[in-house]
């Protein structure tokens, strides 16, 4: 997301006094938009893998802990920034300058490709895997809470303590995760809308 940040915001403030290398050099062009669209896509899909962690975390089942890992989260970083280094080489292909505009060489099937597998890939996909995963950490904690409750009327007062403290952090948890679905809806929607119009 900084990689992002900086390479959109530092050719900005170099065009204040210079000619715009993405609308003049055609290698910058292709090169910074693949640049881009890859580490936003990388992003997008660690978010996803994030949410699928969490949800791995809170779940009863043993086998399923098991994906929770470092080992297995270093993987799973390695797959998603070769798989986006390779799914976006279609931009240094496809991009060029046109009018003094950088992006799609202008042809239906070309822009049509583009727009869907963006809209597809970095929106509607993360957002239903992102949602999907929040939904069954919620069901997650909800049936911890349960089997805590059950362990409750059992030991009255001995574990009261210990268990208000997990149901806040159980909540907090699910807060997060509910606030960075929608926050992620909210960032993306006007995406899907440009890519679209």
């Amino acid at each position: 997301m900084l990689v992002t940040l900086i390479m959109s915001s530092g050719n900005a403030m170099y065009v204040y006094n210079h000619v715009d290398p993405v609308t003049t050099i055609i290698a910058f062009c292709k090169i910074r938009y693949y640049v881009i669209q890859s580490i936003s896509m990388m992003y997008r899909w660690s978010l996803t893998a994030a949410c699928f962690d969490r949800y791995a975390l809170s779940s009863s089942n043993v086998r399923l802990r098991n994906f929770s890992c470092v080992y297995i989260a270093r993987r799973v970083v390695a797959i998603i920034v070769l798989a986006w280094i390779v799914l976006r080489v279609h931009i240094l292909l496809f991009h060029s300058i046109r009018n003094g505009i950088c992006g799609p060489r202008y042809s239906i099937a070309t822009a049509l490709y583009h727009s869907i597998f963006t809209t597809i890939t970095g929106c509607i996909l993360p957002i239903l895997f992102m949602s999907i995963f929040t939904l069954l950490t919620y069901r997650n904690l909800v049936l911890k809470q349960k089997r805590r409750q059950f362990i409750i009327r059992q030991k009255r007062d001995e574990i009261n303590e210990v268990m208000y403290s997990q149901r806040i952090r159980d909540i907090q948890v699910l807060a997060l995760l509910l606030t960075q679905v929608f926050l992620y809806i909210i960032a993306t929607t006007p995406l899907m809308i440009w890519l679209f119009l």
